[in-house]
């Protein structure tokens, strides 16, 4: 961590973009008790749709992370 880096309070680790959905509850608790709040995903889980490219997946699941961010 260098000194640009955002503080956070928590950090939740997840395999998959979208796994921030289950820990939704305890994330809005921690925001709400005055915590930061950061979230990291090891993969998009680009290849996680039967039809779509992993590219494109993948923009979806980094849209709908940062929507969920942001809902935090």
């Amino acid at each position: 961590m260098n000194s640009a880096s955002p503080h956070v309070d928590v950090l939740a680790i997840g395999a998959h973009m979208g796994d921030e959905v289950a820990w939704g509850m305890s994330l809005a608790a921690h925001v709400r008790q005055g915590r930061r709040v950061g979230l990291l995903h090891l993969t998009p889980g680009e290849k996680g749709h039967p039809s779509k490219s992993p590219s494109e997946y993948a923009d979806q699941k980094r849209d709908e992370a940062q929507q969920c961010a942001t809902a935090l």
